[in-house]
């Protein structure tokens, strides 16, 4: 019996040999995991908590990125076709523009032609009781033809830059007013133009500008602002843009027809030449 016990205490003693080993191996891996450094633990767990979050990061960044992108192609896409449509109603009415404006360009020429033609159409002035002819410009319309107190004067509805007119034999004015009451006299070569100033006849030597031989004989003597001296005494006045045409009559109670070009601007001096040119007197 006793050898027993002490086999069982033995064996007992043993077994409590071996449970208190074990101990000390839990204690060595304790000892093992403590030996780890905090701050390398917390550095580790916040790299992988950073690798997770960007992870998390750019994935959101990479699908606001394309869903943007796919926004900005359809904007663009929109604005492109937006553009197209206008650019296709400007070109649409742009070309109706030109398609007026070579209608609108080809009435313009058509215009130009006729007035060409009917500015180059001439009608003829003859009047039977002055015994004087000429062409004028069918542009310029009626004439009017009136005498009055020894007077008379030819007007045209359309033209206001030609004057034309003169006196009978029998008029005598207190003062002249008007370049067709004056009077051109030729006196060997020379040349004087008579008007009344207070009732009474007097005469100023004028040198032509030219003067024109006109059919039968006859010429038209030119007369411009340089014809007259500044010291005349002439009551009417010959401005720098006028011009005179006297021509002498054959009929006897009509001496002169005197020719008024009011304004060389409106009425070009070659045009008035040209009417002056075609003068005839019967």
């Amino acid at each position: 019996m006793s050898d027993i016990k002490v086999n069982i205490s033995k064996k007992t003693s043993k077994t409590n040999q071996i449970s208190s080993k074990k101990p000390k191996k839990t204690t060595k891996n304790k000892k093992n995991l403590s030996s780890v450094p905090p701050l390398f633990s917390n550095l580790l767990a916040m790299a992988i908590l950073a690798a997770i979050v960007g992870g998390i990061v750019y994935a959101w960044q990479n699908s606001v990125k394309e869903k943007n992108i796919k926004e900005a192609k359809n904007v663009t896409r929109r604005v492109k076709e937006d553009f197209e449509k206008k650019i296709a109603i400007l070109e649409n009415k742009v070309e109706k523009i030109q398609k007026e404006n070579l209608e609108l360009k080809k009435k313009k020429e058509e215009l130009e032609s006729k007035l060409g033609i009917l500015s180059q159409a001439k009608t003829e002035f003859n009047n039977s009781e002055l015994g004087l002819y000429f062409l004028y410009p069918a542009v310029w319309g009626d004439v009017n033809w009136s005498i009055e107190k020894d007077k008379w004067n030819v007007s045209w509805t359309e033209n206001a830059s030609l004057v034309l007119g003169g006196t009978t034999k029998r008029y005598i004015a207190t003062n002249t007013k008007e370049f067709i009451e004056l009077n051109l006299n030729k006196k060997r070569s020379k040349y004087y133009l008579e008007f009344y100033v207070n009732g009474e006849k007097e005469e100023n030597e004028v040198l032509p500008q030219k003067v024109i031989a006109i059919e039968g004989g006859r010429e038209a003597v030119l007369l411009n602002r340089n014809s007259i001296s500044e010291t005349d005494n002439l009551p009417v006045k010959l401005a720098d843009n006028m011009l005179l045409a006297f021509i002498q009559l054959e009929k006897g109670d009509y001496p002169v027809a005197v020719f008024v070009d009011k304004d060389i601007k409106k009425l070009p001096e070659k045009d008035f030449l040209a009417i002056i040119k075609t003068i005839q007197i019967k």
